[in-house]
């Protein structure tokens, strides 16, 4: 989450939504941006590297982005797109994002 946070502007948010999922609040950016920004942040922590008993490991991430329609009746809208989309990401094999 360090690794995340870090890499993210400080006007953003980033918060657990359970288990181990978070969502990431980029505010006043355009779709492109918002890739850019989710993107620094899949980087951010597959550069992470971790030895455990002579075993090198790697974290990746599964991002799946959205952003908030007028047409959405309410944030829950955009929390469910972007979750099919993080799953879609999971189902491509991780470390990816995907746009929903």
């Amino acid at each position: 989450m360090l690794a995340a946070a870090a890499a993210i502007r400080s006007s953003d948010i980033i918060f657990r939504l359970g288990g181990d999922e978070f969502v990431c609040l980029f505010n006043g950016v355009n779709e492109n941006s918002a890739k850019l920004c989710a993107e620094k942040v899949l980087n951010a922590v597959a550069a992470l590297k971790f030895t455990v008993k002579d075993t090198q490991l790697a974290l990746t991430v599964s991002i799946g982005l959205s952003r908030f329609l007028e047409s959405d009746s309410g944030y829950i809208d955009a929390l469910k797109r972007a979750d099919e989309a993080m799953y879609a990401s999971k189902e491509k094999g991780g470390n990816t994002l995907t746009v929903g």
